[in-house]
């Protein structure tokens, strides 16, 4: 009996023993699957996010190569022409050194696709620019123009769509790997949770804490990518802001301004109201400049440009189109008093001296008007004539206005009937 005894107890506790190692061993491979589940979801997120960041930095690249060659068509200094091109030549640097980390990280055949076709737009796009830029060093500025919008423009966001395909494809690869990590977790934790049902709570313990840990690590990855994500979009529009804008006034810049000249100039004639456009060129900005250093005259500038925001109406466009020289749109004139009468104002803001560091800089400005409403005439041959007109009011003495003598060249009826101006 004892030694009967003695032999089943041998048996159960045997046997026990091969439970408890059975379900030891299907702990342990639980656990060390689901450490090996998060290991590679670790590095598969990581890559992908290394190949996210790596594409982000190609559309920064590309959006300030663009606005690097924008702004050589803003100067004519031959020391800041060569500062921008050695500035494009350095982001092109750039762009191959990334191209060559995101190469060697694992790529399949769609992206390795996407890859070397972005590659080659971007190259179309980058000798276009090259072009482009050696034009407007050589000083062929309105070919250079052409170019850079039919071609140069197209091309680049040809070639920042594929490089947007290519983000949102890592992140679709990213979703794929976080649901298939997902699913491997849930059916590791129903092993160890039907394994806990058999008493090893001790296991079922370190299961909760291995799972949680990858849940924490994925919140954290997801919360680290929203960040990623939230800064593109923020320099995005910063970069569209810089783009559109002067930088040192603030006022939209030319590109800007002509489209919204074009706007008007279809709003007149749809509704059969006057406009005006006035060119504006600041008298005696040179010698400010000069005399006193560009510090001065940047300073010049933006309290001309708060002076002019000042005077002008919510429904009138204000724009800096040159070193010294601002463009307004005055829509919906009822009078051509009241264009010459705004026109007075601006002359009288101006003339006030400037305070900047106990010396006051003296400025004037040279006005040119031209009305349009119902006429054929383009947006280049308004400014032509406003620009005209500016000329003829600097020879005539400088700080005074002038409105065209074309004003009403295509319409052969004054904005106006029985008014008007010689100023």
């Amino acid at each position: 009996m004892d030694r009967r005894r003695r032999y089943t107890s041998k048996i159960i506790w045997f046997g026990f023993s091969i439970v408890i190692a059975t379900m030891a061993a299907f702990a342990t491979t639980g656990i060390h699957y689901l450490s090996d589940s998060k290991k590679n979801f670790t590095r598969v997120v990581a890559q992908h996010n290394v190949q996210i960041h790596v594409m982000s930095e190609f559309l920064r690249l590309a959006r300030e190569r663009s606005l690097t060659l924008q702004h050589m068509f803003m100067t004519n200094d031959p020391f800041d022409l060569d500062d921008h091109r050695m500035l494009m030549s350095d982001i092109a640097q750039d762009y191959l050194q990334m191209r060559e980390e995101v190469l060697q990280t694992n790529l399949d055949q769609e992206e390795r696709e996407l890859l070397t076709a972005q590659h080659v737009q971007t190259n179309i796009t980058g000798r276009l620019q090259n072009q482009i830029a050696d034009m407007i060093i050589d000083g062929n500025i309105e070919p250079a123009k052409m170019i850079f919008y039919n071609e140069a423009i197209p091309s680049q966001e040809k070639a920042m769509s594929l490089m947007g395909e290519f983000i949102a494809l890592q992140h679709i690869h990213n979703s794929m790997e976080l649901s298939h990590t997902s699913r491997e977790i849930e059916f590791e934790k129903k092993v160890i949770a039907a394994l806990l049902v058999f008493g090893l709570v001790i296991s079922f313990i370190i299961a909760s804490r291995v799972v949680a840990k990858i849940n924490k690590e994925i919140e954290q990855r997801n919360k680290i990518e929203n960040e990623l994500e939230e800064r593109v979009e923020r320099r995005t529009r910063e970069l569209t802001y810089l783009a559109s804008h002067d930088s040192l006034t603030e006022l939209p810049n030319r590109t800007v301004f002509n489209e919204q000249l074009g706007n008007s100039i279809q709003q007149a004639k749809r509704y059969k109201k006057c406009s005006a456009l006035l060119f504006l060129d600041l008298d005696g900005f040179k010698a400010i400049n000069d005399g006193y250093g560009h510090a001065a005259g940047d300073y010049a500038l933006r309290e001309v440009a708060a002076k002019l925001k000042h005077i002008i109406r919510g429904s009138d466009v204000l724009a800096r189109v040159g070193g010294d020289e601002f463009t307004i749109i005055l829509n919906d004139v009822k009078e051509e008093s009241n264009a010459t009468r705004i026109c007075e104002q601006v002359i009288e803001s101006l003339n006030q001296p400037i305070d900047f560091s106990g010396l006051n800089l003296q400025l004037g400005v040279s006005i040119g008007i031209t009305f349009f409403m119902n006429d054929r005439r383009s947006a280049d041959e308004l400014l032509t004539e406003a620009d005209d007109a500016m000329y003829i009011a600097k020879d005539l003495g400088k700080n005074r206005m002038q409105i065209s003598k074309h004003a009403d060249r295509e319409s052969n009826v004054h904005p106006f009937p029985g008014e008007r101006s010689n100023a």
